[in-house]
């Protein structure tokens, strides 16, 4: 038995060499659909792993209040959560909330503004402004490279790369920033960080943050809070916590539930689902890719089984059965399958890792996907070898032997 597989072997890589232009290319069929799904794979167990390490295996403990008691609908044309339609959450919740015991509430108040070096003249079109206070820092820990952080009193505190952009360098404390014609010292500069995703959905290297009663007079008076963040030092006080935050905000908005209170996982979910859904999308179109490589598969086969009619009546002639001709054409088939999805693998590795040096993540690689990705090939290069296979055999050896 070993002897006639590894005769089948020997025949099916020799009648591949035969043929390498078209070998070459239906491997090439294959490894574009397996390549297509290993990057997809790669690209968005990064991304889970990436948002699993900034909330859940966080050292503080974070709950989110956010505005509107309805889940957002994940929306591809929308950068993130912070810009909401009704924002219901107000400077005294936040300071009712942090007087629970062990507790830090940050208020999050965003928009987009043109920034100005210098009177006259726009330097930064819609650039992230963030109102908030001082807790801030804490919450979202945030390190200040030069300077101090905002207090109640005023100034502003920019992004490092923020503060490149405007003056031109990262000491940029004292230089003052016109916001809607309103002039404002910066009084700080954060620390540069390497990791610009984060749960928050801000991109503090490009960010200006100003207290609360600044961002208040470009809102009409009233601060336009999005969201809470709340920190506490144990995480077995969390919930708890949860629950305070909950039953002091039934009481400020009169058991109005216009706000969600969100924790671990949840925190996340919106980008979870986008991910999802980019990654079914682009699976699916990877997969279309595999149907495709398959179909190129079978048409080797076939073409090799017209080209071999006569081999094949010749050995069925000296005694080979039916399944001995099918077992070498599904090998030669499983051979290129093989093959491809190698290359696939490679080549999807590869195209994600030039993928995340534009996007702020590192593909995460799974086991898993190797062994799919290669057995998924394998298994649709037998599929598409069968038909060929089989017809092989149907002919009558005589009429074989006269091709």
């Amino acid at each position: 038995m070993k002897i006639l597989v590894k005769n089948h072997f020997e025949n099916a890589t020799q009648a591949l060499r035969a043929n390498r232009g078209r070998t070459f290319l239906t491997i090439v069929g294959v490894a574009i659909g397996i390549a297509s799904i290993t990057m997809v794979l790669s690209l968005t167990g990064g991304f889970n792993h990436l948002f699993g390490d900034n909330s859940n295996q966080s050292s503080t403990p974070v709950a989110i209040v956010k505005s509107g008691n309805q889940k957002a609908i994940p929306n591809l044309l929308t950068e993130s959560d912070n810009t909401t339609t009704v924002n219901t959450l107000t400077e005294t919740d936040a300071r009712d909330i942090e007087k629970i015991a062990n507790t830090k509430a940050a208020p999050i108040a965003f928009l987009h503004a043109e920034l100005r070096a210098r009177e006259g003249k726009v330097d930064i079109q819609n650039a992230a402004l963030i109102g908030s206070t001082e807790s801030l820092k804490d919450v979202a820990n945030l390190q200040i490279a030069t300077g101090q952080f905002i207090n109640d009193i005023g100034g502003v505190v920019v992004g490092q790369q923020l503060s490149v952009d405007l003056f031109g360098t990262e000491r940029s404390i004292g230089n003052v920033i016109y916001i809607r014609n309103q002039p404002l010292t910066v009084v700080g500069v954060l620390k540069n960080i390497e990791n610009q995703a984060n749960y928050l959905d801000v991109n503090f290297n490009n960010a200006a943050i100003i207290p609360l009663s600044v961002i208040k007079k470009f809102t009409q008076g009233t601060p336009q809070i999005q969201q809470i963040i709340v920190t506490t030092k144990d995480h077995k006080n969390l919930n708890s916590v949860i629950k305070s935050a909950d039953d002091i905000l039934k009481k400020n908005h009169d058991s109005d539930k216009n706000y969600r209170i969100v924790s671990g996982e949840e925190i996340n979910e919106k980008k979870s689902n986008v991910a999802k859904f980019l990654s079914i999308i682009l699976t699916v179109i990877g997969i279309i890719s595999l149907l495709i490589g398959g179909i190129g598969v079978m048409n080797v086969m076939l073409v090799n089984v017209a080209e071999r009619q006569r081999e094949v009546g010749v050995r069925r002639a000296v005694g080979a059965t039916g399944w001995d001709i099918i077992n070498q054409f599904l090998i030669e088939a499983a051979i290129i399958g093989f093959l491809g999805g190698i290359l696939g693998y490679g080549l999807g590795l590869a195209g994600a890792y030039i993928a995340s040096l534009y996007l702020p993540l590192t593909p995460y690689i799974y086991w898993q996907t190797a062994v799919l990705s290669i057995g998924l090939s394998i298994i649709i290069g037998v599929i598409s070898g069968v038909y060929p296979a089989a017809r092989a055999t149907r002919r009558d050896p005589i009429e074989s032997l006269r091709y």
